[in-house]
């Protein structure tokens, strides 16, 4: 009987206020985390236990104090150690912060942390490719063939072109730099496009998607050196999984 009314009360638990923080995404895991903690706690208190949990947080932390000063020191060797030991950490944007941007001939990335910008030819001249390994004259020829096949895709070269080779580059058609003037094509965008563009996954809170946009933004607005055409991908994909997160 005991049985059958723990079960009961976890069933009521999970589906009252459990399943409500797993969906909040990162911060619902850290405050489910704390709550387990708080009742393990209350459990060895209860239990008489307490006073071995106490020694040994206390051992603990004097080991931290000890060894703070080195994980401050190497922290930034060791996030790219970790990053590189977990299988498709370094290249999977939703879990690496990484953004995506894909048209038919380019497909861009944007590491959220070190703000670097590349990307891939799909198609055209220099198919395969990476942005950064392409000379001057190269890129102008994948210039030249989203102009004439791509508009989106030019854009993007657009973008990287300004970023990334701002001190050599011009624009074949005699441009300084700019965007193009050319209207791109007004494609409703899907859940999946909207989660790639901002780097987040499925699991995504609302905080999380507010974070997204606003490292974006920092980056790729046009006063701070972006482009109006990704500025405007990276808030319509805001927009785009704040309505679906609505929608639930």
């Amino acid at each position: 009987m005991f049985f059958i009314a723990l079960l009961v009360v976890g069933w009521l638990l999970y589906n009252l206020y459990l399943k409500n923080l797993l969906q909040q995404g990162q911060p619902g895991k850290v405050k489910l985390a704390l709550i387990v903690l708080g009742v393990i706690f209350l459990i060895m208190a209860a239990t008489g236990r307490a006073p071995a949990l106490f020694a040994l947080l206390g051992a603990a932390m004097t080991q931290i104090f000890r060894i703070a000063p080195l994980l401050i020191r190497f922290a930034p060797s060791l996030r790219r150690l970790w990053g590189s030991a977990i299988p498709g950490a370094a290249g999977a944007g939703q879990g690496a912060g990484i953004s995506r941007v894909a048209t038919t001939t380019i497909d861009m990335t944007l590491d959220h942390s070190t703000g670097t910008i590349d990307g891939q030819v799909k198609v055209g001249p220099c198919s395969g490719r990476q942005l950064s390994q392409l000379s001057l004259t190269e890129l102008k020829s994948v210039y030249v063939y989203c102009q004439q096949n791509d508009l989106e895709a030019l854009r993007l070269v657009q973008t990287y072109a300004a970023r990334a080779r701002s001190e050599e580059w011009q624009e074949p058609d005699g441009g300084q730099g700019q965007e193009s003037n050319h209207p791109a094509p007004n494609n409703v965008m899907s859940i999946a496009e909207a989660r790639e563009i901002l780097g987040v996954d499925d699991s995504a809170s609302k905080q999380d998607i507010v974070h997204a946009h606003r490292s974006l933004m920092s980056r790729l607005h046009p006063d701070k050196g972006g482009s109006n055409y990704l500025a405007a991908k990276v808030n319509s994909a805001k927009q785009c999984l704040l309505e679906a997160l609505s929608a639930k």
